[in-house]
């Protein structure tokens, strides 16, 4: 992916640094993911159910899905 973006690792699509542009070493990175796995909370899901996320207070993502689904979106400030 690097030859993709001429070797420019700012680039690449889930490139991330500390605020003041410091790499984060993969050490790091392999606490975080850990951490993160660590703490997961699984949900079942019903028909009907709704999710509402902080994303400043919350880390949210979403595991392999199939099947018919409805997203509906709504952004505030």
């Amino acid at each position: 992916m690097l030859e993709l973006v001429n070797g420019d690792e700012e680039e690449l699509p889930l490139y991330a640094s500390f605020g003041d542009g410091t790499k984060i070493s993969n050490e790091t990175v392999a606490a975080v993911i850990s951490t993160i796995e660590q703490q997961r909370k699984l949900r079942s899901w019903q028909q009907g159910d709704l999710l509402l996320v902080d994303n400043m207070l919350t880390s949210h993502g979403r595991m392999p899905y199939t099947g018919q689904r409805k997203i509906v979106v709504y952004l505030c400030k």
